[in-house]
C-alpha cells in the first residue's frame, strides 16, 4: 500500500514537472491607505498576455486578493495590476513570469516591478514577441538603476530603444522634471504615484513641487478636490477642480 501511495505521488509530481505550463498564483499588491480612503470604488485592472500573445484585461475588486494564471514554461509573461477609479488609471504594480515567481509557483505583485511589466505589456500590445530579446536583463537593470520612484523613468525612451533593436542600459533614465508652485489648501495631498510624498496642510500654503514631464494629478484626500497638471520643456498647465 505504501509503495502504491509513493508511486501515485511520484507520478503526480513528474506530471507537473514535465508539463508545458504552470499554474501561478498571482497575489495582488497592497493599496496605499490614502488611495482607499479617497477612492472607495477603487478596483484593479489586471493585464497579461495569453498563449496567442493577446492581452487579456480583467477587473477585480481589491477584496479578491489573488487569482490563478496558467503560464507557459520557457515564456516571458508580464502581469500588471492597475488601480482604477472612474476613468482614471493609476500606475501598476507588476511581476514578470518566471523572474518574479517564487519556489511555490506564486508571484507577489510589487510596485517596483510595475514599470517593467507595463513596458512589456505595451510592447506585446504592439505585436512584439518579448521572448525575442533579453527581457530578463531589462527586468534586472531597471530594478538596479531605477530611481526611488520607478515611475519617473522615461518609459517611452526605453520602448523606442527596444523597438529599434538598440537598447542600452544607458536608456534607463528618469524623465526631466520641473518645479511648479502650487497653492495647497487644508488637507492631505498626494500625486498618482504609489511612491508619492504626502503633503499634510493645515492652512493654505504655496508649495514648490517637482513633477516629471507629462500629465499628473494632485489630489486632496479630505475634500476630494484635485489639480490636473501637465508640464514639459515649453509649457505648464495647472487646473484646479473642485469635488
Amino acid at each position: 500500500m505504501r509503495h502504491l501511495i509513493f508511486l501515485t505521488a511520484l507520478i503526480f509530481c513528474c506530471c507537473g514537472y514535465f508539463s508545458d505550463s504552470s499554474t501561478v498564483i498571482i497575489k495582488f499588491q497592497k493599496i496605499p491607505p490614502h488611495w482607499q480612503e479617497s477612492f472607495p470604488d477603487l478596483r484593479l485592472l489586471i493585464k497579461y498576455p495569453d498563449k496567442e500573445n493577446k492581452i487579456i484585461e480583467e477587473i477585480y475588486s481589491l477584496e479578491t486578493g489573488s487569482i490563478e494564471i496558467e503560464c507557459e514554461k520557457m515564456t516571458v509573461i508580464p502581469i500588471a495590476a492597475y488601480p482604477i477609479t472612474g476613468s482614471f488609471i493609476f500606475p501598476p504594480a507588476g511581476g514578470i513570469y518566471p523572474y518574479s515567481t517564487d519556489m511555490l509557483e506564486s508571484m507577489q505583485l510589487k510596485w517596483e516591478y510595475g514599470i517593467t511589466a507595463d513596458i512589456l505589456i505595451t510592447l506585446i500590445s504592439g505585436e512584439m514577441d518579448v521572448n525575442t530579446f533579453n527581457s530578463e536583463r531589462l527586468y534586472n537593470e531597471i530594478n538596479l538603476r531605477a530611481p526611488p520612484d520607478p515611475f519617473k523613468l522615461n518609459k517611452q525612451k526605453i520602448i523606442d530603444a527596444i523597438l529599434s533593436g538598440n537598447f542600452r542600459v544607458t536608456d534607463i533614465k528618469p524623465l526631466e522634471e520641473k518645479e511648479i508652485k502650487i497653492n495647497l489648501y487644508s488637507g492631505t495631498w498626494f500625486t498618482e504615484s504609489p511612491f508619492s510624498e504626502l503633503y499634510e496642510v493645515n492652512d493654505e500654503v504655496e508649495e514648490n513641487i517637482s513633477f516629471t514631464y507629462g500629465f499628473h494629478i494632485l489630489h486632496n484626500s479630505v475634500t476630494g478636490d484635485h489639480y490636473d497638471i501637465y508640464t514639459d520643456s515649453s509649457i505648464t498647465v495647472v487646473q484646479y477642480l473642485k469635488n
